[in-house]
């Protein structure tokens, strides 16, 4: 099969399968100069099916979660479905939060490269994804503790009690929805003041090697490499995310939207997760990778050394 007509089914399958887009909806697609190329495929496909589409093009944004431009922000709240595909990650942004609160449905695929449409976690059927995140979910729903240990040297402690977890299975055709594709994970909001001790990222965007913080009730205290992307808010708690894959296509590939939904990997973002439950409120949201942990839940073993157990 042609390269291109690949694409289309990938696109066809987005539309049809994970959005449910139907032909009297307002579908918005954003991007910015990287992503053109990709978000004319969805744009062309959308237009030769009659679907009602908009293109909006942006300069690429500094820092994940950073907001568009006005002009964007009214075309995403006036829209029903909105596929963002983007260099920097719209998922945690305040236009999307207030789109998704106002009923869009959200396709987010920041940092989506051509390649990645096509093969590793976009391949990963519904059920597959379901069974996993349905799994998890059973594991985790109610529970009041996680630790996160590591041979690389993490070994952290937080409590998610009275907090949600959420999960991304795909499934994007409820009124509110909004997911990343690839898609794949479970994740939650911990609480913010009792995130302690060490995180050590094996992939973190932007930083060459392994990222190591030293976190005290949710601040970080000490880094073994500069961070721009904290610097001015280091008396602020920004441990903001705790997720676990859950893709079983998904492979670690450099690129954090495939890579944090490799089943038996874990992730953390620092930054904003008021859209999720959480009450911090930064104007940033960037995942780093944790590659082969031992995840315990109330003292149970969910991840033994990147193997699921459950």
């Amino acid at each position: 099969m042609r390269k291109s007509r690949k694409i289309e089914k990938v696109v066809e399958k987005v539309l049809h399968q994970h959005l449910a887009v139907k032909p009297f909806e307002k579908l918005t697609i954003v991007s910015d100069d990287k992503k053109m190329k990709i978000a004319k495929h969805f744009f062309s496909y959308a237009k030769r099916i009659a679907i009602d589409v908009s293109w909006f093009m942006m300069e690429v944004r500094k820092e994940d979660g950073e907001e568009p431009p006005e002009q964007i922000k009214a075309g995403m709240l006036a829209s029903d479905v909105i596929i963002a595909i983007t260099s920097k990650s719209l998922t945690h942004a305040k236009s999307t939060i207030e789109a998704v609160s106002k009923g869009a449905r959200v396709a987010s695929m920041p940092g989506i490269e051509e390649e990645m449409l096509t093969k590793g976690a976009m391949t990963a059927s519904f059920e597959s994804i379901k069974e996993t995140t349905q799994n998890l979910m059973r594991n985790l729903e109610g529970s009041n503790f996680v630790e996160v240990k590591s041979s690389n040297g993490t070994n952290l402690f937080f409590s998610v009690r009275g907090r949600e977890w959420y999960v991304d299975d795909g499934d994007l055709r409820e009124p509110g929805k909004i997911g990343n594709l690839p898609c794949g994970e479970v994740f939650i909001a911990p609480n913010e003041n009792s995130v302690n001790g060490k995180i050590v990222f094996d992939y973190f965007p932007g930083v060459k090697g392994k990222l190591k913080l030293d976190v005290e009730s949710g601040k970080i205290v000490k880094t073994n490499k500069k961070l721009k992307l904290i610097e001015g808010f280091e008396n602020k708690k920004m441990i903001g995310e705790f997720g676990i894959g859950a893709n079983p296509k998904a492979k670690i590939i450099g690129n954090v939207l495939e890579d944090e939904k490799v089943l038996g990997t874990v992730h953390i973002a620092l930054g904003r997760n008021i859209g999720f439950g959480g009450t911090l409120d930064l104007p940033f949201h960037v995942d780093g990778i944790i590659k082969k942990p031992t995840l315990k839940v109330d003292n149970r073993t969910i991840i033994k050394s990147g193997k699921l157990v459950i």
